[in-house]
């Protein structure tokens, strides 16, 4: 049973840093359209989520709760299917932010690759901080 509790725990925390991280792409937005433009904005806003929705749906997957008798193969295939997942839907989101929301609404393409990069190095710095506790 320890090992339910440490995953409802890993959970709590993945989930609490993705909120941070939401909120920094938001502020990060609005920064951007006080001071810059609309145009940068929607770039933050695409490329934060181009890498926070991915990654919530990993989590989901990944830090499933066990079914009692699962072996930790079933955990770790659930794992793998997160990051399959994981991969594919960044893909499908940088996709349809270039072909849909390109024509429609003013957005950098540099800048929403510059923000994805950004929310990413807060994640590993989040996750270095999370393994020295």
């Amino acid at each position: 049973m320890a090992g339910t509790q440490e995953i409802i725990i890993n959970r709590s925390a993945a989930y609490r840093m993705l909120l941070i991280e939401a909120g920094t792409v938001i502020l990060s937005a609005l920064l951007f359209f006080v001071f810059v433009s609309l145009e940068f904005a929607c770039s933050v806003v695409l490329g934060g989520l181009a890498f926070i929705l991915p990654n919530v749906i990993f989590v989901w997957f990944s830090l499933r709760t066990p079914v009692a008798g699962s072996s930790g193969n079933n955990t770790l295939a659930w794992f793998f299917v997160g990051e399959a997942i994981k991969i594919v839907s960044t893909i499908v989101i940088f996709a349809a932010s270039i072909l849909l929301v390109g024509p429609i609404a003013p957005f950098n393409i540099g800048m929403m690759f510059v923000s994805y990069g950004f929310v990413l190095l807060m994640n590993l710095a989040g996750l270095a901080i999370l393994m020295k506790q």
